[in-house]
């Protein structure tokens, strides 16, 4: 008889308890001449549940025996000893030596215990909750200027500000003068003067707004005589590149023609260019 065959006996014997995977061991008298009966069911070793589907096998039977919806089993083996298999998918595999002695019938009670699956390593990081400029989206979808976000300012860390606005802004130039990086504009509006006249129709300074306040615009220039006589229509623009883009949360940048009204004023002709600080 192959597994899954079975008679049951009177018992006969007392209970041993095993310690790997928690069996229960009993013994009782048999049936079958040269042969016992192996009957037992598979419980979870966490809650005690009946365990369903578990696969029993042997070397020597033809076949093999599942555990029911009740988590029991049967199987005829040979006398002797056997080595049984108990394999379930979501659980650890196990196996099991029991001592068949004919004509007895043996009662086994198998515990398995859930697989746990060993997870890659998750590396955490809290990004910080940004919140974009006042009206920086609003004006972004209106599309009349050049918008640079935190995601690319971020990606470009490692370049100077200057760099980054001439590769990201059509019509904005940078003028050189006196070792400074001078923000303009190749569109219309106030002439440098000789010093930077290398475009045709020249280029003019661009006004600076940090945080929305205005820093410096071409009109402020009769205050300012750090520039000197060398670029007259400069006089006192701040050096582009003081400003780090990783310090940067986000850029605007207008040409005269479409500057918003909240950024519009004296010097403003040229267009301006609006940056915005990371909030620390």
């Amino acid at each position: 008889m192959g597994l899954g065959a079975c008679r049951w006996g009177f018992v006969r014997s007392a209970r041993i308890w095993a310690q790997a995977m928690s069996l229960v061991f009993a013994f009782s008298a048999g049936s079958l001449q040269g042969q016992g009966v192996v009957i037992g069911t598979v419980r979870d070793g966490a809650t005690g549940a009946a365990v369903p589907g578990v696969e029993i096998t042997h070397r020597l039977a033809i076949g093999r025996a599942i555990t029911d919806t009740t988590g029991r089993f049967s199987a005829a083996l040979p006398v002797g000893q056997h080595l049984l298999h108990f394999v379930h998918p979501y659980f650890r595999s196990a196996s099991v030596t029991v001592q068949v002695v004919a004509p007895d019938t043996m009662f086994v009670d198998v515990r398995l215990f859930a697989r746990v699956s060993q997870l890659p390593q998750i590396n955490v990081v809290e990004q910080p909750n940004r919140l974009m400029p006042p009206g920086f989206e609003d004006r972004m979808r209106l599309g009349f200027g050049g918008f640079i976000q935190d995601s690319t300012l971020r990606k470009h860390e490692r370049f100077s500000l200057s760099n980054v606005l001439t590769g990201q802004v059509p019509g904005v130039r940078i003028a050189a003068i006196d070792g400074r990086s001078i923000v303009t504009s190749s569109r219309g509006g106030q002439n440098l003067g000789a010093a930077t006249q290398s475009e045709p129709g020249g280029r003019c300074p661009m006004a600076i707004w940090v945080n929305g306040v205005q820093t410096w615009s071409p009109a402020l220039r009769p205050r300012n005589r750090l520039a000197g006589a060398r670029a007259p229509g400069v006089s006192g623009a701040p050096d582009l590149n003081q400003w780090l883009v990783q310090d940067l949360e986000a850029i605007e940048v207008y040409q005269a023609a479409s500057v918003p009204a909240q950024f519009r004023g004296a010097g403003s002709g040229c267009g301006v260019v609006v940056l915005w600080l990371r909030m620390k």
